[in-house]
């Protein structure tokens, strides 16, 4: 599974925890202010998987019955049944959805609370678009069809106990079991409505020529009040601006990425921060030292397959299996360990590969290693590619290898890094010196 999601940025490091404490399969990045770790990926149970859906702090995680390719679009019999069901990332808990015909995943959440939600689903019948909507317990996966057309708002109450229903200029209030408690006329008013936390907020004039007026309905109460218009925009500005400043972790792809694969189940995406973004795209001076700078970790699955989920956890879905990564806070001396060692062990490898081309090399050249004025052309090629030349210096002058005295001490070059330098020895061992 691990040969699934190649980290590129946190790349795995050849240690072992009792060693560092550092995980040696995990990716790690940071910001300014703390580092993370985004841990190996953990199967979740789900074969077949067609989508996800996150739903507050639960998952919607839809399945096919049938292996064949599938597409988001109605299900032909050929396919097999579309199945869903609610996943909790704390308990592990899979609840099955009951009592909703899924035949497509075209659907919107239209109001969440703890225990209960409002679906809006969109279908295509007799070539006309209509929406259906359903009541469903998070607790027990029970879904409830809703007899009324044109829903415009839906908001969970305050204390969570009722749902209140806009429809055709009337006020529905549902329980939780999907019972109706009450329902309201809302007389004289043509207006906009939009749900808050606070409850119904009603805006609009009685009459062509009446005041403007704005009621807030409280669900619990069953009670209008009167507000000032301006006290629902402030409201609403500052509830926008503190959502938009609020500092996190982000998933984007790649696309302009030479490594982009082709199709978006091979694509890369980046795992980050937001303030480690601002900080790249600033021009602020930054120490030079790798882990000190802002850093993402990279996984493959396409921007459409890798969902940050909670905020503490990233979700793929790979080969039509349901993965999951969290990601944990990790001490900024515990993140230069594994910095310092994923650096090591890069320069080691690119070290090592010099060796064995300089000694291809000189296979055919008499037993003569290269020379040192033009080592990389020399040297081209007998390499995979010219990146192992990066930071690399090659001060071997065409010696005879046979003429090379205890040739496990001879120093044919070393590849440079911040925090010391591989050098490759004459035999093509490698040996790590850091700085002092």
């Amino acid at each position: 599974m691990r040969n699934l999601l190649l980290l590129l940025a946190g790349a795995t490091l050849a240690l072992t925890p009792a060693q560092t404490g550092i995980n040696p399969f995990a990716a790690y990045f940071r910001d300014a202010e703390a580092a993370y770790a985004l841990l190996p990926p953990v199967d979740l149970g789900f074969d077949n998987v067609a989508g996800i859906q996150p739903i507050g702090k639960k998952l919607f995680v839809f399945q096919f019955d049938s292996r064949e390719p599938f597409l988001d679009v109605p299900v032909p019999e050929t396919q097999g049944v579309l199945r869903a069901s609610i996943y909790d990332p704390v308990s592990r808990r899979k609840t099955a959805i009951t009592g909703i015909p899924f035949e497509t995943m075209n659907f919107e959440v239209v109001s969440l609370g703890q225990s209960i939600a409002v679906l809006k689903w969109i279908n295509v019948i007799e070539g006309e678009w209509t929406t259906i909507t359903f009541l469903l317990s998070l607790d027990s996966g029970r879904g409830q069809r809703i007899n009324h057309p044109q829903i415009e708002v839906a908001e969970i109450s305050a204390s969570g106990r009722l749902l209140a229903l806009v429809s055709q200029m009337k006020i529905y209030v549902y329980d939780m079991q999907g019972n109706l408690v009450r329902e309201r006329g809302i007389e004289g008013l043509t207006f906009p409505i939009y749900g808050s936390r606070e409850g119904l907020v009603i805006m609009g004039r009685e009459g062509p020529r009446g005041p403007m007026k704005v009621l807030r309905y409280d669900v619990d109460n069953d009670r209008f009040t009167e507000v000032e218009p301006e006290q629902i925009n402030q409201r609403f500005t500052t509830t926008q601006a503190d959502e938009g400043e609020r500092n996190g972790f982000f998933v984007n792809a790649m696309p302009h990425s030479s490594d982009f694969l082709d199709g978006d189940a091979g694509g890369l995406v980046r795992i980050g921060t937001y303030l480690a973004a601002r900080q790249l795209e600033s021009n602020e001076p930054r120490s030079p030292l790798p882990h000190e700078r802002p850093r993402f970790a990279t996984v493959t699955g396409g921007a459409s397959n890798v969902l940050l989920f909670n905020d503490d956890r990233i979700l793929i879905l790979q080969s039509r299996r349901l993965l999951e990564r969290k990601i944990e806070e990790v001490d900024l001396d515990q993140y230069k360990i594994a910095v310092v060692e994923d650096v090591k062990r890069k320069a080691m490898g690119q070290a090592k590969q010099l060796g064995t081309a300089a000694h291809i090399y000189a296979a055919d050249y008499d037993d003569h290693f290269p020379m040192s004025g033009d080592w990389q052309s020399m040297l081209d090629p007998y390499s995979r590619n010219r990146s192992i030349f990066d930071n690399a210096v090659i001060t071997t002058n065409g010696e005879n290898i046979s003429e090379i005295d205890r040739i496990c001490e001879f120093v044919m070059g070393w590849v440079q890094t911040p925090y010391g330098r591989a050098v490759i020895r004459g035999d093509s061992s490698v040996r790590w010196i850091p700085n002092p």
